[in-house]
């Protein structure tokens, strides 16, 4: 359990910050399309993080080692 620890919060601090600049993007005085493609953007990166968590959880799970220990 403690090696999924820090990808977890890792991920979740990115995610958060991902978040913050959504809703900054969303309150700049520009054109609302540019908004919109700015927030999916954005949005599309934590979605990205969120698959990689999962892998990442995935592979600690069904391996005995961490990968830090291999080098």
């Amino acid at each position: 359990m403690g090696k999924m620890f820090a990808p977890t919060f890792f991920a979740l601090v990115y995610i958060a910050l991902m978040a913050v600049y959504i809703r900054f993007v969303l309150i700049l005085p520009i054109p609302v399309f540019y908004r919109v493609i700015g927030a999916l953007v954005l949005s599309s990166f934590i979605v990205t993080m969120g698959y990689l968590l999962m892998r990442r959880h995935k592979e600690i799970q069904e391996e005995d080692s961490d990968d830090l220990s291999k080098y």
